[in-house]
């Protein structure tokens, strides 16, 4: 937690949560990141790419339109701070994400 404040009644804690951490004592990580090792939200969860340029992660989900052009049988995401998505080329595409048209080949 960023701070600890007594509850109205002084009764108990409310804690002001650091960023990607929520719940009654902010042990609950965002589905969208990983906690591991366990206390630390440092990382994408599977399936998902970190977008930030610097900084914290800002993790996303990976798409066949978005990430590798529509021209992908199928995408995935290493998660951690990956910054890129696993595309799987359909027919003679290639690139990193499927742009790439082979010669010959429409």
């Amino acid at each position: 937690a960023d701070e600890v404040v007594a509850d109205a009644t002084n009764t108990g804690c409310l804690c002001n949560c650091s960023y990607r951490w929520s719940g009654s004592d902010c042990s609950v990580c965002g589905s969208e990141y990983t906690a591991s090792p366990p206390g630390e939200s440092n990382g994408c969860a599977v399936g998902l790419v970190n977008v930030a340029s610097t900084g914290l992660p800002t993790c996303t989900a990976c798409t066949m339109a978005t990430h590798c052009s529509g021209n992908t049988n199928s995408v995935t995401g290493a998660g951690g701070l990956a910054t890129r998505c696993e595309c799987d080329c359909s027919n003679k595409w290639s690139s990193s994400d499927c742009s790439f048209c082979a010669t010959g080949y429409d």
